[in-house]
């Protein structure tokens, strides 16, 4: 399952990567955010075009509709995939969001319930290069990314 977020003006786009992953029949889940809390869920997209599956949600990001399969976390298959926006990304994995901690909260519900997530479940920030910095900021709940991806290669975090 690859588990990718609906980019909007200044993100890197992921347009790309959904219509691949659909033509490709890999499960595809996309979020929405639970109205008043910082929590959100994921649907999983069926076919062409996106766009006849989403509507606008919070902060006027496109979200998938609710009458989509919602993801059960506690059955996650094997080697899923998370790609993670965020405002800044550092070499060791550290990641900063936009700062309500939607993916933090919703990876510590995944790895409370989800085994196999937790062993071979592969968490990547997604960004321009220019979002790679030195040395960032993170917090004790912070999760942090296994590996960058971004317009110039693929950086293994840690490393």
């Amino acid at each position: 399952m690859i588990f990718c977020f609906i980019s909007c003006k200044n993100e890197i786009s992921t347009d790309r990567i959904l219509v691949k992953s659909i033509l490709d029949k890999k499960q595809i889940a996309v979020p929405r955010v639970i109205p008043g809390t910082n929590r959100m869920d994921f649907y999983i997209l069926e076919n062409l075009p996106v766009n006849s599956q989403t509507e606008p949600g919070a902060f006027g990001i496109p979200e998938p509709k609710t009458n989509l399969k919602k993801v059960n976390i506690r059955f996650l298959p094997k080697n899923s995939v998370m790609l993670m926006p965020g405002t800044a990304f550092c070499k060791d994995g550290t990641r900063i969001g936009k700062g309500k901690g939607f993916y933090d909260v919703y990876l510590e519900e995944v790895y409370k319930k989800s085994r196999a997530f937790r062993k071979s479940g592969i968490k990547i920030g997604y960004c321009y290069d220019m979002q790679i910095e030195e040395k960032i900021p993170n917090a004790e709940n912070d999760v942090k990314v296994d590996y960058i991806i971004s317009e110039n290669g693929m950086i293994k975090c840690g490393q």
